[in-house]
């Protein structure tokens, strides 16, 4: 699951920085501002943080986005971090140069390392962070910084309200004046995660879509080499929720869709699109008279803006011009506005247990 923080997107850049450093002058690849060029493509320079408690880093190629660890923010020294940002970028080369190659660490990822003059440090598919930070000398002066900002976040926690406002203020003012990362707990932090995934865009993705939207969350289709993923944006509380809301939706609309067949005789594409389209409308218009909820709702969506746009960089507006079946677009909304989607109850293992349809 990637996750956002103001510490976190300050993080992100830094790993940006250091990747367009690497490019420049280890590679032999042109470097703009963001993107950079093999042959005549540009490929996007783009980081994302996750969470994870063994994974330190991936190369997603669908997406051309490299993820690192949230930990390595404060627990990585610079010169680590960067040799992992280099392992993440060699298989993102290699995607790029042996579109091919079937195994993450086979000859073409070791020909890209040794083609640049990266040895096992980096060609490794294992890094033992804590081992190589351990083992690696000369970082000294950000450890003595980082652990004093530990201390006087310590102090900051003191019954003494002018002392722990003192120690608060020179933490804060050693961490911006020597770009430290610091993950602290009132932070606030927004996550991301793929909740469905479809060959292509349909009607009934975009009604999921328009329906989910309604749950303090902020739906984007993310389009991939083959595919399309319907992500959600927002708090973890939320978001999870949301995702139940999506795969519940994903069988719930196709049952609705047969039960209106024999209910009605319809029949054919546009009419089973129509139908969707219709539940979707017919739900957010059942809604639309709880103001508290929809007011509730855009501010939430208001504030999922920012974060929404660093996960994904670029982000559009999507709509369907697909002709309506007007009978099948009556009977979805009326179905639609009896939808009642209820949170799920819950056992000790989180897992689903009921939901209501009225």
């Amino acid at each position: 699951m990637l996750i956002y923080s103001e510490a976190l997107h300050a993080f992100s850049l830094r790993c940006e920085k250091y990747l367009k450093e690497i490019l420049r002058d280890e590679t032999p690849y042109r470097v703009s501002q963001s993107r950079f060029q093999i042959g005549g493509y540009k490929y996007p320079i783009h980081v994302v943080t996750f969470e994870s408690k063994s994974l330190l880093g991936y190369f997603n190629h669908d997406f051309y986005h490299i993820g690192i660890n949230k930990n390595l923010s404060y627990n990585a020294k610079s010169s680590v971090l960067k040799n992992i940002l280099k392992h993440e970028l060699a298989h993102y080369l290699t995607s790029i140069l042996y579109p091919e190659h079937k195994h993450p660490h086979g000859d073409e990822f070791k020909r890209v390392c040794r083609d640049l003059n990266w040895g096992p440090d980096i060609s490794n598919s294992q890094l033992e962070i804590m081992t190589e930070n351990n083992q690696i000398e000369g970082e000294i002066k950000q450890e003595k910084l980082m652990g004093k900002v530990k201390k006087l976040l310590e102090l900051s926690k003191s019954s003494n309200t002018h002392e722990a406002q003192l120690a608060l203020l020179k933490a804060n003012d050693l961490i911006h004046k020597h770009q430290l990362t610091h993950i602290s707990s009132d932070q606030e932090f927004y996550f991301s995660k793929s909740a469905l995934t479809y060959k292509r865009k349909s009607a009934k993705l975009m009604a999921i879509y328009e329906i989910v939207s309604t749950f303090f969350v902020r739906p984007i289709l993310h389009y991939g080499k083959s595919f399309v993923n319907l992500d959600l944006v927002g708090k973890k509380d939320n978001l999870l929720f949301a995702c139940y809301v999506v795969d519940y939706l994903d069988s719930k609309l196709e049952s609705l869709w047969n039960q209106a067949k024999q209910e009605s005789a319809l029949k054919g594409r546009a009419a089973k699109n129509s139908f969707f389209l219709g539940v979707a409308h017919g739900y957010r218009n059942h809604i639309k008279g709880n103001t508290d909820l929809l007011r509730s709702n855009e501010l939430v969506l208001s504030q999922t803006q920012a974060p929404m746009k660093l996960f994904f960089k670029q982000t559009s507006k999507t709509s369907s011009s697909s002709t309506r079946d007007q009978d099948s677009y009556q009977l979805g909304k009326k179905k639609g506005q009896s939808l009642s989607i209820n949170r799920p109850l819950t056992n000790k293992t989180k897992k689903l247990l009921n939901w209501s349809l009225s």
